[in-house]
């Protein structure tokens, strides 16, 4: 009888443990919305999801991507995991909202590009298949050919600022998408590339 009372009591104390921790994890509400990859909760605080990429302001995806994550998270509680700081003061962290992982919500929708920040082999399946399934900025932002304009076929890739163009005689011109959500774009003429900061591939003759 002892023993069982010994027993109740470890059990209670261990019960009531659980839930002060669990009553003790900190909800923010999400006050808006400033991308498809950044939030601001009610301490005024910006949030950067983790492995997210969001098209920029003026970029083929943007009010899509904006307009998803607005419906996954605005005015919603939720629990956000992070530690560490990016360039610009946003905590760089993982967001959940009841129970589910925002990071791997707002990746579902395809309007966002997953991004190595710390491998996450999970979420980088989760862009695969919405990538497969042509979701998003995958079925919307990356072109093969120039439909609205077929005779302007100069593809001008914009990586970080370093801006290369290829012709369609440039070795890997087919394998070249225009993924108009990373600021790629076409051009009809070279001058046109060069005039706006473009200089021609080194694979090209």
């Amino acid at each position: 009888m002892k023993w069982l009372v010994i027993i109740l009591l470890v059990t209670n104390l261990i019960t009531g443990m659980l839930l002060i921790k669990k009553d003790n994890i900190k909800t923010y509400t999400v006050n808006r919305v400033i991308d498809g990859d950044t939030l601001v909760i009610d301490n005024n605080q910006e949030i950067r999801l983790a492995n997210v990429n969001a098209p920029e302001v003026g970029r083929c995806g943007y009010d899509e991507a904006k307009k998803a994550l607005e419906k996954i998270a605005l005015n919603k509680k939720i629990i956000v995991e992070g530690k560490v700081n990016d360039q610009f003061g946003r905590l760089l962290a993982t967001a959940w909202e009841n129970g589910k992982m925002v990071n791997e919500e707002i990746i579902k929708t395809g309007w966002v590009r997953y991004v190595s920040q710390g491998e996450n082999k999970y979420l980088s399946e989760v862009d695969d298949t919405a990538q497969k399934n042509g979701l998003g900025i995958y079925g919307q932002c990356v072109e093969k050919t120039n439909i609205k304009k077929p005779y302007c076929q100069i593809k001008g890739n914009n990586r970080e600022g370093k801006k290369i163009y290829v012709l369609p005689k440039c070795k890997g011109y087919t394998n070249t998408d225009i993924e108009k959500d990373l600021g790629d774009e076409w051009f009809c003429t070279e001058s046109e590339a060069k005039a706006v900061g473009y200089t021609k591939a080194l694979n090209c003759i």
